[in-house]
């Protein structure tokens, strides 16, 4: 009775209704620490290395399926309706696609970090050469567990997550195909993102704009650093099944850099940013809604904050070029003047 409820409240539209809320505000929250830390290129290569963890998590997932599936049997709780169970397994994988990514990503962060103290290599090369290898490891993964006899019984326990669109989404995003569980772990990681920001948002300031003053405050710069690096780490896990490896990056990013053509004070642009992101979100799903049933929802949610980015600069580049005719009018008639002064002088 409670899960048909759920079912009813929580459909397809309602789903990616919520999805798109609580990521637009996580990415919003997070993009502008992102932004003026200058870790876009750090959050693109963690969110390629979590396919690897995804990919080996759907390899041995059958495997933990079947470990799942004789635990409810020895608790007795087998018998208590199909769709409890299939909520239960939709659960059960969803958190290990969550901790494989989240684990990769971590093993991403400590190989970069390894590899900057005991090399001379320059920080984009290092991150370059990370991502590049995880990702590269995470595709030949999925292309081998296709052709497993485990893929065929997740196939038949779990259509919707084993199949081929399911497969993809993990790469380009799908909005439509969401989960309750994977909703339920968008929005605690809303909630864990407004807190973090709310208690840390002046200590991360300090440390985005001048990590020597933050030294000098007395501020465990060492500490916010990794803190804020497995912050950013579960966003982008969280996230990839509603954005995908390829996209979800960006998101953390191009809000903030809309919002930072208008403002350049700290607080007004976190909340600019999250409105930014609401909107591509929002937007993009409801176009992907009526042209293509949500199927490139992501990609026209990054459409439309790339967009915005092009309307806003072209606004600013109008705005200085006027105030730069107004500046210069009333000094060539200064000029004009003195000239006329000096000529009646002689």
């Amino acid at each position: 009775m409670q899960l048909a409820f759920l079912s009813d409240f929580f459909s397809t539209g309602n789903l990616v209704l919520w999805g798109c809320l609580a990521f637009g505000l996580s990415a919003g929250l997070l993009s502008p620490f992102v932004l003026l830390r200058t870790e876009s290129f750090f959050a693109d290569a963690v969110a390629h290395t979590s396919l690897f963890g995804i990919a080996f998590m759907l390899a041995v997932a059958p495997l933990l399926l079947l470990l799942f599936d004789s635990l409810l049997s020895a608790a007795g709780l087998d018998s208590n309706g199909l769709e409890r169970n299939n909520f239960l397994r939709s659960v059960y994988l969803s958190f290990l696609v969550f901790v494989g990514a989240l684990a990769a990503a971590i093993l991403a962060a400590w190989s970069v970090s390894k590899l900057r103290r005991y090399t001379k290599l320059k920080n984009d090369a290092i991150l370059a050469v990370v991502f590049s290898s995880y990702f590269a490891l995470g595709l030949m993964i999925l292309s081998r567990i296709i052709h497993t006899p485990f893929f065929e019984y997740a196939k038949a326990e779990l259509r919707a997550e084993y199949s081929f669109g399911a497969l993809r989404r993990y790469l380009l995003g799908n909005p439509a195909s969401i989960s309750l569980a994977e909703l339920f772990f968008l929005l605690l990681l809303m909630i864990f993102l407004c807190g973090y920001v709310a208690l840390f948002r002046r200590k991360l300031a300090i440390l985005c704009f001048d990590v020597t003053l933050a030294k000098l405050l007395g501020l465990n710069t060492r500490s916010l650093d990794l803190w804020f690096s497995l912050v950013l780490c579960t966003a982008v896990a969280v996230s990839l099944p509603f954005m995908g490896v390829v996209l979800v990056s960006c998101m953390f990013v191009a809000p903030a850099l809309a919002a930072r053509v208008l403002v350049k004070r700290f607080t007004p642009l976190i909340l600019l940013s999250c409105f930014f992101s609401l909107l591509a979100t929002l937007g993009g799903s409801l176009i992907g809604s009526t042209f293509s049933r949500f199927s490139e929802a992501s990609a026209t949610a990054l459409l439309i904050c790339s967009l915005t980015i092009l309307l806003l600069l072209a606004y600013k580049i109008k705005q200085a070029l006027r105030s730069g005719q107004q500046h210069q009018r009333p000094k060539q008639s200064y000029q004009g003047s003195k000239k006329n002064s000096n000529y009646y002088a002689s």
